[in-house]
């Protein structure tokens, strides 16, 4: 059996939506130290490198999926990575770079010329 709250006992029934990331640097503000505050500002710069590196990951997973397969649009691909963790990013990521360097494989700007002769590659010397 359900017991109602009664407010002479002190319990209320009370829900109130906090934001917890304001809370914290309220409790900072209040009662922290200086390390502590030195600690939040790393971590949130270092959750501020791990977004951009994520957000890097997705980017060139979607443009060497696009390079080696146009076959799905592109809005496709951005809804598959962005429900990918980073361990799933980064294997998709290298299949797709296998694919594409096989479909575009990397080319010298200079060839070699063949040589005919011993005559011809000494005749480049003579004035």
């Amino acid at each position: 059996m359900a017991v109602p709250a009664q407010r002479k006992a002190g319990v209320l029934k009370k829900f109130e939506k906090r934001n917890e990331k304001k809370d914290l640097e309220k409790l900072l503000g209040e009662n922290g130290s200086e390390s502590c505050h030195e600690e939040y500002e790393k971590l949130k710069r270092q959750a501020e490198l791990g977004k951009s590196y994520i957000e890097g990951l997705r980017r060139d997973l979607i443009k060497l999926a696009l390079t080696s397969d146009d076959a799905i649009d592109c809005e496709i691909y951005k809804g598959i990575a962005d429900k990918l963790d980073e361990k799933e990013l980064v294997e998709l990521r290298r299949v797709y770079q296998q694919r594409a360097d096989a479909m575009f494989p990397a080319q010298t700007q200079l060839s070699e010329k063949p040589v005919n002769s011993a005559r011809e590659e000494k005749s480049s010397f003579l004035i």
